[in-house]
């Protein structure tokens, strides 16, 4: 394996990642990286204009991993706490085109609940965009 992409590797396998799925980021990643150095790719992260409730309705209730019941009122409670603490994002990547001008590759919004919404590491969405990007960019994903 490529030493560079070996340390991104090891990283997404850390964060839960099957053993392709991480070689697969870590190979995305490494190509958006070395296209953003040179002023070709890009990330931004905008806050959501709509609003999650709005977008996705009112929380259900549900059972918990350890077996709790929980209300419907306490899983918006708790949705709140996450909206208030993270706030709400829409994320795009973008490439430079041959005039120069920035054109969006790919985006998501709602993103909530994320300390870094741009790390690829937390927001599995980020890798997709950078995916885009790079494609749009051009250029292939660096073989290992």
């Amino acid at each position: 394996m490529n030493k560079n992409i070996a340390p991104l590797y090891r990283k997404f396998k850390a964060s839960g990642l099957n053993a392709n799925q991480s070689l697969q980021s870590a190979k995305t990643v490494y190509a958006f990286q070395q296209l953003e150095a040179e002023g070709l790719v890009r990330m931004r992260a905008e806050p959501e204009t709509d609003c999650y409730l709005d977008v996705h309705g009112e929380p259900e209730a549900y059972t918990a991993k350890n077996g709790k019941r929980v209300s419907a009122e306490q899983a918006k409670k708790e949705l709140i706490e996450i909206l208030d603490r993270y706030g709400c994002w829409w994320t795009t990547s973008e490439y430079l085109d041959e005039n120069g001008e920035w054109q969006q590759a790919d985006s998501c919004g709602m993103h909530t609940g994320y300390e870094n919404v741009l790390c690829p590491f937390q927001n599995c969405y980020v890798v997709d965009e950078m995916a885009a990007a790079v494609r749009a960019a051009g250029k292939r994903i660096f073989p290992i």
